[in-house]
């Protein structure tokens, strides 16, 4: 028998040995390649069509563990070698950070994967227990989200202040809640993004979300734009253009030039939002404050009003209810009112 299957196409030995070796020699010069990161990174990531999002989390996990491995090519890498990172990790970081990186990291070799023949990620060789341990995190918290009550109230506070600063402050906070939308969502947004239906009159956000998906997200509260068209014309002294971003960064001093605002500004931003909450005396629970702080809020805040959870599952674009229950909807209410209430 002179014939070998290979992806189900019966074909000769001979041209079994020259697919063979054609492979062999995409392997090698791939393998001779890679000598630093940013080589990891030509090859591997640019020209994916990964979101920034993922471009950026895959790219942090792999130059993280390139140093760490002090250079390992990734043809090399074992098991027991992200074992050893994880362990690292973990001793600097909390396991939901370490557990993060490991996410980024299987999402990387998935990518080696597909472009190198024969290659198996070391994650689909690992056993249960290690899989086990790579994935545990920290037990979260439910209720780690603002009550209608503290929402109201800090609406109320931040519309005192009418600096630039404070303008785009309150349009930020409540553009967040009444979306639901990531971090790095709510940065990407240009005015060309924003969409009215006349037969509606719901006005609608436009961009591309976690996975690459794009979203249309409804602005459940409209005044967020207003706000922010304030916000602009006090910084800019004009009104925005559709290809202006919505928001902007602060200058601090003349040489300071105005910037889109990244996740990372907005995350200390809101931070700094909280601290002054609290200072304030306004809202004195120990509350994590970030931008993610508002999206449960939106969660929750929907499911007080009594909007179904397969509604706020969409709403969210989560693609598990089991997420929306689990993270996103506050169950720390007690029976007994409702079940006195039902018998009275």
């Amino acid at each position: 028998m002179t014939e070998l299957v290979l992806s189900n196409q019966a074909i000769g030995l001979e041209q079994y040995r020259d697919f063979f070796r054609s492979a062999m020699e995409k392997i090698e010069n791939i393998f001779m390649q890679i000598n630093s990161f940013e080589d990891l990174e030509r090859i591997f990531l640019k020209g994916q069509g990964l979101s920034a999002y993922s471009y950026k989390t895959y790219a942090s996990a792999i130059r993280q563990f390139y140093n760490f491995s002090g250079g390992l090519n990734p043809l090399q890498v074992t098991p027991a070698w992200i074992e050893d990172y994880h362990d690292y990790v973990s001793k600097k970081n909390c396991r939901n950070t370490a557990a993060a990186y490991m996410t980024g990291l299987k999402s990387f070799f998935n990518q080696v994967e597909k472009q190198i023949p024969y290659f198996e990620s070391p994650f689909k060789k690992m056993n249960d227990r290690l899989i086990k341990k790579l994935n545990k995190t920290k037990s979260t918290k439910k209720g780690k989200a603002l009550t209608v009550a503290e929402m109201n109230r800090l609406f109320a506070y931040l519309e005192k202040d009418k600096s630039i600063l404070g303008l785009e402050n309150i349009a930020i906070v409540r553009m967040l809640t009444g979306t639901g939308l990531r971090a790095f969502e709510l940065c990407q947004l240009r005015w060309k993004d924003i969409e009215y239906d006349e037969d509606l009159n719901i006005y609608y956000c436009l961009g591309i979300g976690k996975g690459g998906k794009e979203f249309r997200q409804e602005i459940a509260f409209p005044a967020a734009l207003e706000e922010a068209r304030a916000y602009f014309k006090a910084h800019f002294g004009r009104a925005p253009t559709p290809e202006d971003y919505l928001f902007w960064t602060i200058e601090t001093n003349k040489q300071d030039i105005p910037r889109p605002i990244n996740s990372i500004t907005l995350y200390h931003r809101i931070r700094t939002i909280g601290r002054r909450i609290k200072e304030a005396g306004i809202i004195q629970r120990a509350i994590t404050w970030s931008p993610h702080l508002m999206r449960r809020t939106c969660g929750t805040v929907l499911d007080k009003m009594k909007m179904s959870p397969v509604s706020i599952q969409r709403f969210l674009r989560h693609s598990s209810l089991a997420t929306t229950s689990k993270f996103y909807i506050c169950d720390t209410e007690l029976a007994g009112p409702y079940l006195q209430k039902a018998i009275t």
